[in-house]
């Protein structure tokens, strides 16, 4: 716990659960794939960072909501990370207090868009800061279902269904995000 681990490159065929609070730091972006199951990397302790990955190959099954990355414990940092490939991207679930920013996401491009899922995906998560991130061919880019407190700035999504789709919501923050080549910038 609390200890910095350095990933060399590489490909690694897995499905990562961090039970402690880690720094990972991929050097030279490693890639980590899920291989078709289940979410690819779950995020289930307090206080993690997630740095400089390729995260790939989540589940496809959409009654599942197969994650590339999933954090339910609090205080996560996922900072400049690809994740490619994934039913949802980045799902913040029932936790809070999470810094997401300069990830670039893109969900199962041979799926139609209303199949594919969101790329950064809020529930039941409050006091969040959602910055710089890269969003494209997603069902959603930024789904926001009963957060609140959470600041979305210099975001870039594009070709989603709805840039920001934003439900049972309040006290958030949006500036200088960008949403082209949509269906509706938020909604």
């Amino acid at each position: 716990p609390g200890e910095t681990v350095v990933i060399p490159p590489g490909t690694y065929h897995e499905n990562v659960v961090i039970t402690k609070p880690l720094t990972l730091i991929g050097e030279g972006f490693p890639v980590i794939d899920g291989g078709g199951h289940g979410d690819v990397v779950r995020i289930e302790a307090d206080d993690v960072t997630l740095r400089g990955f390729v995260i790939r190959g989540s589940g496809r099954g959409v009654a599942d909501e197969p994650a590339g990355i999933r954090a339910s414990g609090d205080r996560a940092t996922i900072v400049g990370n690809r994740v490619v490939d994934v039913l949802y991207g980045i799902t913040l679930q029932g936790s809070g207090g999470h810094v997401v920013n300069d990830n670039h996401i893109s969900s199962v491009t041979d799926f139609s868009a209303e199949r594919r899922g969101h790329a950064i995906y809020l529930w039941y998560s409050d006091n969040n800061d959602i910055e710089r991130n890269v969003i494209v061919d997603a069902k959603d880019g930024l789904f926001l279902g009963f957060t609140s407190n959470t600041r979305l700035a210099g975001n870039d999504v594009s070709r989603v269904r709805y840039g920001i789709h934003y439900m049972y919501a309040n006290d958030n923050t949006f500036t200088g995000n960008r949403f082209h080549d949509s269906v509706a910038g938020a909604s």
